[in-house]
């Protein structure tokens, strides 16, 4: 390996270990006490080398997204084998709610925080999360074209799918459910069988 590789290869080391510890503290402390010295802290180095990689503390949050974007997209290539959409759309639905309870520091900086917007209002186009709901689009618009669910548009039922998995998603992993009374089981059931029900609607 040569000089110029080297460096380059230590170069991309070093920014995954700053995104990867920016997706700590953002996690520990939240994103607006968050600070680049606290990040910098963290991996032993001082603010400065930070601002070599990014501009600003919106623009790491985006690279952690990227990171999390990237994990959901690896888990979702396996479903590209499926060749019935419907039973695709279904399993697209089964493994957002796995990846939310399996990485939600991850879903928590990807689909809650506002401050990454700024950045892709900006400069950034979220390339990598656009790609994410278009494989849930195009599964829909199979769907659609093969009179397997009734649909007049693949964008909006792909949004609405997107919602209802969202808001799941986030009455399980803020406790909400729990106003309902019941215990952690009786509420597991339920939000299994309210996923039953989005299945059973598609």
């Amino acid at each position: 390996m040569g000089v110029v590789e080297r460096k380059e290869r230590e170069r991309q080391e070093m920014r995954e270990r700053i995104v990867e510890a920016a997706a700590e503290v953002f996690t520990e402390e939240g994103y607006e006490k968050t600070s680049i010295r606290s990040i910098a802290e963290r991996i032993e180095y001082s603010p400065g080398t930070i601002y070599l990689y990014f501009k600003d503390k919106n623009e790491l949050l985006f690279a952690v997204q990227q990171v999390g974007f990237d994990i959901l997209r690896q888990e979702m290539l396996p479903l590209t084998q499926l060749t019935n959409p419907r039973e695709r759309l279904r399993e697209i639905g089964k493994l957002y709610m796995r990846f939310a309870q399996a990485h939600p520091q991850h879903y928590n900086l990807m689909f809650v925080l506002m401050a990454p917007m700024e950045v892709l209002e900006e400069h950034k186009p979220w390339h990598k999360g656009k790609e994410v709901f278009a494989f849930l689009q195009n599964t829909v618009q199979e769907c659609i074209d093969q009179d397997l669910i009734r649909a007049t548009s693949a964008k909006d039922y792909a949004f609405f799918s997107w919602a209802f998995l969202h808001g799941l998603v986030m009455l399980n992993n803020t406790c909400r459910v729990r106003v309902m009374e019941q215990t952690d089981a009786e509420n597991q059931a339920m939000m299994q069988r309210a996923m039953d029900e989005w299945i059973r609607m598609i």
